[in-house]
Formats: structure tokens, C-alpha cells, sequence
């Protein structure tokens, strides 16, 4: 099921998830938000823009720790969402070699200590890049639970299909 990497990876994020439970305090902790593929020649990352900086507001506005997953070798994200964020300190950029973004997204959580068990997903593709992702953070963190906002989500040349995003523990907002 896993290959070598995902196995040291899901290792990892129990030993992560289990820290964090521990320092629980009971006050909530907001979500990690994870940034997929707004870049700038993907077309359908343009209409949502304005939805994604929104999204990067709340969560700095929270203190939240936020993941931007680029395709490797496309280009970079939108340089509006950059300079969005160009001050905040609870940010990476990461880079995903293909749809499925989540190891990607898992390590640069260890790596800079950021929360997993609760992520805020937007970006595109939803159908495929946005998705795999999310499935793949299901299996690399059983534990987590996933809000996807659907408002800051898009997929090219078809409609979302919002039905692939059925497991418990996603909640698919407005």
C-alpha cells in the first residue's frame, strides 16, 4: 500500500499527531491551510484568486500555519498570493512531482513543526490535484480531519466533482 517514503512519512505524523494531542491545552487550534497549484499559468487558479487571498487573510488572522503545494517544474505561485504572505512567518512552499501533493504537504509540516491534525484545503484542480491531495493527507494522517472550500477551489475544462470528497472526515464548505 505504502511505499517507502509515504511509510516514513505516516510514522512521522502519528509521532507528530500524538505531540500534539499531548500539548493539548482544549482551546482550539486553528487549521493548517494548504495552498494547492495557484499558479500562474493555470488558468482556472485566475477566477478563484481573490477566494484564495481571502483564505490566506483568515488564516493569518488565526496564526495559522499555511502550505503552498507548486507542480514541479510549472511555474511559480500567483504573485499576489506571495505578497499576500510575504511578511508571515508560519508559511512554506513546497513542491509536488505529481497530482498527489500530500507528502509534500506531510513533510514540510514536520519539518517546520506545523499542526496536522486539522487542514483547510483550496486550490485547483479540484478533480484531481486538490483531491489526490486530500486523499493522500487521509492516509499519510488518519487522524486529521480536512475542511475543502469549495468557494476557492476550481477545476479546468469540467464542473468540480464535489461527490469524490465523501469520506467522514472532509467537510466541504462554501
Amino acid at each position: 500500500m505504502f511505499d517507502a517514503q509515504q511509510r516514513a512519512l505516516w510514522f512521522a505524523a502519528q509521532n507528530a499527531l500524538f505531540g500534539e494531542r499531548a500539548a493539548d491545552t482544549g482551546s482550539a487550534a486553528p487549521p493548517t491551510w494548504v495552498i494547492i497549484d495557484m499558479l500562474d499559468d493555470f488558468p482556472a487558479s485566475r477566477t478563484i484568486k481573490d477566494a484564495v487571498i481571502g483564505e490566506l487573510g483568515k488564516a493569518m488572522a488565526a496564526g495559522a500555519d499555511i502550505v503552498f503545494v507548486e507542480s514541479r517544474g510549472k511555474c511559480s505561485t500567483h504573485s499576489e498570493l506571495v505578497a499576500t504572505v510575504a511578511d508571515y512567518d508560519r508559511k512554506v512552499f513546497t513542491h509536488k512531482s505529481m497530482n498527489d501533493g500530500s507528502c509534500s504537504v506531510v513533510e514540510s509540516c514536520l519539518n517546520r513543526r506545523f499542526r496536522m491534525r486539522q487542514f483547510r484545503v483550496c486550490g485547483v484542480n479540484t478533480n484531481f490535484c486538490v483531491y489526490e491531495t486530500v486523499a493522500g493527507l487521509l492516509l499519510l494522517v488518519p487522524d486529521c480531519q480536512i475542511e475543502v472550500c469549495k468557494h476557492a477551489c476550481n477545476q479546468e475544462l469540467a464542473l468540480s466533482d464535489w461527490t469524490l470528497f465523501r469520506d467522514k472526515r472532509i467537510t466541504v464548505t462554501d
